[in-house]
């Protein structure tokens, strides 16, 4: 049983008491099972994702994974090919990135699919948005 199989079973135990939807356990991460590990990871320090008048977040997935490894600073992408990172197991790259996105303009590029071929993108508008604050 993998990581997200685990969460699914746990998510679905306590999923009554917190008025949350059940999950399918299969271990896929899928629309349903992405919002509600948003939920509860925000939940883990009281931020819900609704019920404030005014409060509006919408749940954009960009996928990142193996497609997107950093490099030993941890900040850089690798550039190396995948073959030659394959045989390695690097903490920093299980990571969870959050890009907020002004209600005016919306999401930026817009996800296109589960690749996440906009990740770079993404990370270069927010570095040099970073930069020129």
């Amino acid at each position: 049983m993998g990581g997200l199989d685990r969460y699914q079973k746990q998510h679905n135990l306590s999923r009554e008491a917190k008025d949350r939807p059940e999950l399918k356990e299969d271990g896929k991460s899928g629309p349903k099972t992405r919002e509600e590990l948003v939920r509860d990871y925000m939940a883990l320090d009281g931020v819900s994702l609704s019920d404030q008048e005014g409060f509006l977040i919408d749940i954009e997935v960009l996928g990142c994974g193996e497609n997107f490894p950093l490099d030993q600073t941890g900040i850089l992408l690798d550039s190396r090919i995948a073959s030659a990172r394959d045989s390695e197991r690097d903490p920093v790259d299980r990571r969870v990135e959050l890009f907020f996105f002004d209600d005016e303009f919306g999401v930026v590029p817009k996800p296109t699919g589960p690749k996440g071929e906009e990740y770079g993108e993404c990370q270069d508008s927010c570095r040099l948005n970073r930069h020129a604050a």
